[in-house]
């Protein structure tokens, strides 16, 4: 390799998993092994050798300008993330007064858009508004009515954007809003039953950890077995358990087909790790979104360099 300098990205996310959306630090850091050393393999940026750290920023806003500024420091030139709404603003405000390239796998407003604002931030996910479209869009083509929008408590802002879209963009009668607190069980449990008969669909505006409280929760009351749908919007769960009715709205993959197989075989084994065949099918779901989390905004960013060497050099070191 020709490579002999460095260029490293900081990879920013919630890996606590006490996060209100976690994302698991063992898969993500496999992730970034195998698409650096993919890149690297192929000189994705003349002349230099990609390397990248891991930050987490957990789900709050003076934590991830923390872990931004150690990462400045430490001489990294790209952002890749961050994960929750709570911190995108401040991250990309942040990476606009710095200059910096910020990719984003998981900030879904609308409002990020602006680029007079956020000159510097990208994002290889789609918008709440489009979300808002597409579940309108399934809620319409099965023709379901009785619709619930549940938010875990007041300050669920950024998800206060995507039920607005789906109100706007459902043609069936104006869906029932509920606000809950998933933090008082007791009144949760009283809540529930009272939507449970008014509402057939429930759509989760709720962040991983919430969703799997809710559906704990719902489960236990023994609701999976009335036929009600639930929908949940790129639910990164690692539990193995199965809930009936959960229409998750995320990537999928065929993990029979002999390429699915090999490709997670290869990427199980990069830290001298491998497993059986049977552990990589119960991990298969979860490794494929994290990597797709990981991969896509790091190929995005480097296929920019590559293809606009003129463009890296103005962004990185002139300015």
């Amino acid at each position: 390799m020709n490579a002999t300098k460095e260029f490293k990205i900081a990879l920013l996310g919630p890996w606590s998993r006490n996060s209100v959306k976690p994302v698991e630090k063992h898969y993500m850091e496999k992730a970034a092994n195998y698409t650096i050393a993919k890149l690297n393999e192929r000189c994705a940026i003349p002349g230099y050798r990609l390397t990248y750290s891991l930050h987490d920023t957990k789900c709050h806003p003076g934590v991830c300008i923390v872990e931004m500024a150690k990462a400045r420091k430490s001489n990294a030139r790209a952002f890749i993330g961050p994960a929750c709404e709570f911190n995108c603003f401040s991250a990309s405000k942040l990476s606009r007064e710095w200059n910096m390239t910020m990719v984003s796998y998981a900030c879904q407003s609308n409002l990020l858009s602006d680029r007079q604002r956020h000159p510097y931030f990208v994002r290889t996910v789609t918008t709440f508004l489009e979300t808002g479209r597409f579940i309108g869009a399934v809620l319409d083509h099965f023709e379901w009515d009785k619709v619930c929008i549940v938010l875990n408590n007041a300050l669920s802002y950024p998800w206060m954007e995507l039920m607005d879209e789906i109100k706007r963009n459902y043609a069936g009668l104006q869906p029932t809003q509920w606000t809950t607190e998933l933090s008082k069980p007791e009144k949760f449990s009283q809540e529930l039953d009272a939507h449970m008969l008014k509402c057939f669909v429930f759509v989760l505006c709720m962040y991983t950890n919430e969703v799997i409280q809710f559906l704990a929760n719902t489960k236990k009351r023994g609701y999976f077995e009335t036929g009600r749908v639930y929908i949940a919007v790129d639910f990164l769960s690692y539990l193995n358990e199965d809930f009936t009715g959960l229409l998750d709205i995320t990537l999928d993959a065929n993990q029979d087909l002999e390429p699915f197989v090999n490709f997670f075989s290869e990427i199980s084994c990069l830290d001298n790790d491998c497993i059986t065949v049977e552990e990589l099918h119960q991990r298969n779901i979860t490794r494929t979104k994290v990597l797709k989390l990981c991969n896509d905004p790091v190929q995005l960013y480097s296929l920019c360099c590559e293809v606009d060497m003129d463009f890296f050099y103005i962004i990185h070191y002139i300015s």
